[in-house]
């Protein structure tokens, strides 16, 4: 619009303050650079919802594979309690067995070191004891009974002596 009387436009409309302050901040930014920020954002961006994704696949594989191995461990951890109680059930047993033949036939346990009653506490632990203090090892010297000495110095004297079944020797 022009002014009639003078034939100029008329002046623009007086600023405020936050206008001023608002184009002074934008003359003195470069564009170039805030479309690269821009584009190097976008980029970055996209990164990461790729490996959000990928982090997101492998939760799920990872939650499948604990699934099927949290389930073989209950079955595990089961079939080891069964093994346990079982194991136990059959030391007891023997324990019982042990007693009770004790009892009967002390004769026939004259003389032999017993290991001591097995308790729950007990750990195998024998790696620290001599072999020959460990009443299970087969090197472990074993005190023998009466009876089992005499039948030793008896079969080692049948074999020194010939035997005589009363055939006549052959002449050649």
């Amino acid at each position: 619009m022009t002014d009639e009387l003078s034939g100029q436009a008329p002046p623009p409309p007086p600023l405020d303050a936050s206008t001023v302050f608002a184009n002074k901040i934008t003359s003195g930014i470069d564009h170039g650079a805030v479309n690269d920020m821009l584009r190097q954002q976008r980029l970055i961006l996209g990164r990461f919802e790729r490996t959000n994704a990928r982090l997101s696949r492998f939760n799920e594989h990872l939650d499948s594979v604990l699934g099927a191995h949290t389930a073989r461990f209950k079955s595990y951890t089961h079939q080891l309690v069964d093994a346990k109680k079982d194991l136990e059930s059959i030391f007891r047993r023997i324990r019982a067995l042990r007693a009770k033949l004790t009892q009967q036939y002390p004769e026939a346990f004259f003389g032999l070191e017993m290991p001591g009653n097995i308790s729950d506490d007990d750990d195998d632990d024998y790696g620290d004891e001599d072999e020959e203090h460990d009443p299970r090892s087969k090197t472990a010297a074993r005190p023998q009974h009466p009876v089992e000495q005499e039948s030793a110095a008896t079969e080692s004297s049948e074999v020194a002596a010939p035997a005589d079944d009363g055939a006549a020797p052959d002449s050649a």
